[in-house]
């Protein structure tokens, strides 16, 4: 579906930038469970209104233009259980990335916009 006023989804993008940039400084006392939730929910949640802008053609030229600046971590290769199946991240265990990821080593990259869709 389409989106016809984009202004709405644009002040919610802000909104959640506003929120990873709290998180990224560090202003506010967070326990770790709690962080994550609110980073999670902000990327996740910024990245469909974008998506939905994007696909609507209510994002300008520029804005399609833009990188995000990350880093990212190569995998750790996945341990065998006693059944011969590797550990692989669940559902509930997704937050403990040092357990799936280096996390030590981390490469810088770029990521564009529409590579998010």
């Amino acid at each position: 579906m389409p989106i016809f006023e984009s202004w709405p989804w644009k002040a919610k993008i802000a909104k959640y930038a506003d929120s990873l940039e709290r998180l990224r400084s560090g202003t506010e006392e967070y326990d770790d469970d709690q962080w994550w939730a609110d980073f999670e929910e902000a990327v996740m949640a910024g990245a469909f209104a974008i998506r939905k802008l994007f696909e609507s053609k209510k994002l300008s030229y520029e804005a399609q233009a833009i990188t995000i600046d990350c880093k990212n971590s190569p995998k750790i290769p996945a341990p065998l259980l006693e059944n011969g199946v590797s550990l692989k991240p669940s559902f509930m265990d997704r937050d403990k990335l040092d357990r799936y990821f280096d996390v030590a080593v981390q490469a810088q990259t770029k990521v564009y916009v529409p590579v998010l869709d």
